[in-house]
């Protein structure tokens, strides 16, 4: 705190004692008596006009030097009308399913979230190099013993796998089957494709398989093995021909966070996309003890010592998402997700000096701009930051800037708060929990990204509402 302090004032300051010992010493070397004015003027407005000055040209240096808002999908023309129908393009969140320390119910979790009631803990089986309990957000009731048969007959088959151990990878399964589940019975509710991709199915014609998009956030050591067990469910369940995002150099963003494959998704759902249905899966834990003892090693847990350290947290979600053209009437969605934009910011949250949180309000101004909604209308922010204050300071910064009206600590929820650091998971935990704030409030929110030092991404989600004209075909867009 006196750091930033410093940094704030430090240069004011010496700045007016400058400007005082030069009047003094003025003074002193004139042959003429000081009057009452002279005090005013070289005492008070003078150093009042140089310090004003000095933070006007600190202000316009750094709005001269912050990138503009990246918004996701702006093609090469800013002026052509494809853009603004690009960017006003939305996705039907179908199912939102969440596994927590806390719970497994994103709606009932929710408001003891929004009270504080739902914290960290210490854990009685994990403990620092000093021999304390670690402070964390672990599931304590997890059942990993069934699914411990099917890792280590993964293991067996894969290549450089002999290192993991099999604890872990049961540990990440149990996590995520219940919501995994869960999210494919709402698949297997929703009406048969045909070959035109209308979404709907007659007696005469063979139903086709729905193509299924699925990304997976995950710790890199475990991706194939959740790919597999992934497949595996999808597979059982039949009807759907299911593909996985994999990493793309050319698309690095993809790897980043939920809401920026999402918005990739979203882009091309007029198209490419148009009949085939994202699922969004993140599972990772932070919670064994060899994760604990590397956190320490590298200064990164949570202690008393190390305030600004991670809380080891875990947790897993799985998302649906589809064009607005596949839903059906019987199973309305739990919100629409806009158009995101990201971007990464200049310097770390975290470095020395003053936060900056310019970059993350043109974030939030670009998204509330895709998805035409005022920001008098915004009931809120949901991110997946955590305890840490410069992330914290950020966020209240950016609602204190973007939406006046509400309060920059009681309308925003940090979930790292109430879950610790879920890692892989954060960001889908976090549009998770939005989507189900959305179906019980009926009012918008922004979600963010901010775990990262630098890495910014931020989207706007509102109610469903079913579209109102015909729904828009790969044919009718590229007559467009």
């Amino acid at each position: 705190m006196l750091g930033r302090i410093l940094g704030v004032l430090g240069v004011p300051v010496l700045v007016v004692g400058l400007l005082w010992l030069g009047a003094v010493i003025y003074f002193q070397q004139a042959e003429t008596d000081v009057s009452s004015v002279d005090i005013v003027i070289w005492f008070a407005l003078v150093p009042l006009a140089a310090v004003v000055a000095w933070f006007i040209g600190k202000a316009l240096h750094t709005r001269s030097k912050t990138p503009p808002a990246e918004t996701a999908a702006a093609p090469d023309s800013p002026a052509s009308p494809e853009k603004d129908d690009r960017l006003s393009l939305q996705l039907a969140i179908l199912s939102a399913e969440v596994n927590t320390a806390a719970g497994e119910s994103a709606a009932d979790l929710l408001g003891a979230m929004r009270k504080g009631d739902i914290r960290p803990g210490f854990n009685e089986r994990l403990f620092d190099a000093d021999g304390m309990p670690v402070k964390t957000s672990s599931h304590d009731a997890l059942a990993t013993d069934e699914y411990l048969p099917w890792v280590e007959k993964w293991l067996r088959s894969a290549d450089n796998a002999s290192d993991l151990n099999p604890e872990d990878g049961a540990r990440l399964l149990a996590l995520l089957d219940p919501p995994l589940n869960r999210t494919l019975e709402v698949l297997a509710s929703l009406p048969a494709l045909t070959e035109a991709g209308t979404g709907t199915h007659k007696p005469s014609q063979e139903p086709q398989l729905r193509p299924l998009a699925t990304k997976i956030f995950t710790a890199p050591v475990w991706q194939e093995m959740i790919s597999t067990y992934v497949r595996t469910q999808v597979a059982q369940a039949g009807g759907l021909a299911f593909g996985i995002v994999r990493a793309d150099a050319d698309r690095p963003e993809l790897q980043a966070d939920a809401m920026r494959v999402a918005d990739a998704f979203c882009k091309a759902s007029t198209e490419a996309y148009s009949s085939c249905i994202l699922m969004i899966v993140a599972c990772d834990s932070l919670t064994a003890q060899a994760q604990v003892d590397v956190l320490e090693a590298n200064g990164l847990l949570f202690t008393s010592a190390n305030q600004a350290g991670f809380i080891p947290g875990e947790g897993a979600a799985v998302i649906l998402a589809a064009p607005p053209a596949l839903v059906g009437a019987d199973t309305p969605p739990l919100a629409s997700l806009h158009r995101a934009a990201f971007g990464a910011r200049e310097k770390p949250v975290d470095a020395q000096g003053r936060i900056d949180a310019a970059h993350l309000q043109e974030l939030g101004n670009a998204t509330l701009t895709n998805a035409e909604l005022q920001t008098s209308s915004v009931a809120g922010l949901i991110s997946d930051c955590d305890h840490r204050s410069p992330w914290l300071t950020e966020a209240a910064m950016l609602i204190n800037a973007s939406l006046s009206e509400l309060d920059p600590v009681a309308d925003h929820l940090a979930l790292g708060n109430a879950l610790g650091s879920t890692g892989h998971a954060s960001s889908t935990l976090a549009l998770a929990f939005a989507a189900h704030a959305i179906a019980i409030d009926e009012k918008p929110l922004l979600v963010a990204s901010l775990t990262d030092k630098r890495a910014r991404s931020i989207v706007a989600l509102s109610p469903w509402q079913a579209p109102a004209a015909a729904p828009i075909t790969p044919a009718t867009a590229n007559q467009s």
